[in-house]
């Protein structure tokens, strides 16, 4: 069974339907303009000095900044808006994936990259 929610990006509200009950994947319901709004805020997103996901230094944000930042939210109740990464999205299909903040396994990643890292130092250095 199909669900369609509501999505704001910035100032924009899309339809999205979800393929499933347990994640946010599926696809944006796009009009030729809400395509077309999308690809400018990619195209900005692509020229900007430093992108919304990046601190000064160039690294990527802790997860709690990154979903405070992200200009997507999923439209919620009375409960207020629910802020979202996007993962995947293909304007032209309309394809998209986004994580909730309890999906986000971000922080997960660069612990085990950092473990990674230090074990080769060590190997190294052995």
């Amino acid at each position: 069974m199909q669900l369609t929610v509501q999505i704001i990006c910035e100032d924009q509200i899309f339809d999205f339907e979800c393929s499933n009950s347990v994640d946010l994947k599926g696809r944006l319901l796009l009009a030729e303009a809400q395509r077309e709004w999308l690809r400018a805020h990619e195209s900005r997103d692509d020229e900007a000095d430093s992108p919304w996901y990046l601190d000064g230094s160039g690294e990527r944000l802790p997860a709690d900044e990154l979903f405070r930042r992200s200009p997507w939210a999923l439209v919620g109740g009375a409960g207020g808006n629910v802020k979202l990464l996007n993962r995947i999205l293909n304007i032209d299909t309309g394809e998209a994936s986004f994580n909730l903040p309890e999906q986000y396994g971000g922080e997960w990643f660069r612990w085990v990259g950092e473990r990674a890292r230090d074990d080769r130092l060590h190997a190294d250095g052995d």
